[in-house]
């Protein structure tokens, strides 16, 4: 690899990392605002060039911040979701959907090797984002454009058709 796109790379991870650490830290403090705030960041760091890797450090931010908001906006076993909360649920479902396209693409060796080295489940997140009430919700828009979510079945996913 040439040296300066590997420093390149290398500087991106160290962002995103970086970003991500802080998120987490401020999980840990009780500061949600916060850590969507860091979270938001380290989704923003671009990579000159995406290695698997790379790809799964996304991965992991994804699913972290969807949780993260989760938690923030007390979704967790809602069946109905008041207005107010749309954007966030939306960007939550946004977020995993987009988190299990990125392990979807990877080999299962890869996906296990990073949770073995990151001391992060990917293959329980990726269970946990599946049979989540929200991520299986159905969405319709109105006439006048508003946004509903109707909650599915446990047995059954709507992403799935």
């Amino acid at each position: 690899m040439d040296p300066e796109l590997k420093a390149a790379m290398q500087m991106a991870g160290r962002k995103m990392a970086e970003r991500y650490n802080l998120g987490q830290d401020a999980v840990s403090e009780g500061d949600r605002h916060g850590a969507e705030q860091h979270f938001a960041e380290a989704l923003e760091v671009e990579f000159p060039e995406m290695s698997a890797y790379n790809v799964l450090w996304r991965a992991m931010v994804l699913y972290r911040r969807g949780v993260n908001l989760l938690m923030l906006h007390e979704l967790g076993d809602c069946s109905v979701i008041p207005e107010g909360k749309w954007q966030a649920a939306s960007t939550i479902r946004d977020s995993w959907a987009e988190f299990l396209d990125l392990v979807d693409m990877l080999d299962p060796e890869s996906v296990h090797m990073f949770g073995v080295n990151s001391n992060f489940d990917m293959e329980r997140a990726v269970r946990a984002v599946k049979e989540d009430t929200l991520f299986r919700a159905a969405t319709m828009r109105t006439k006048d454009g508003m946004l509903v979510f109707a909650m599915a079945p446990k047995n059954r996913n709507p992403m799935q058709g």
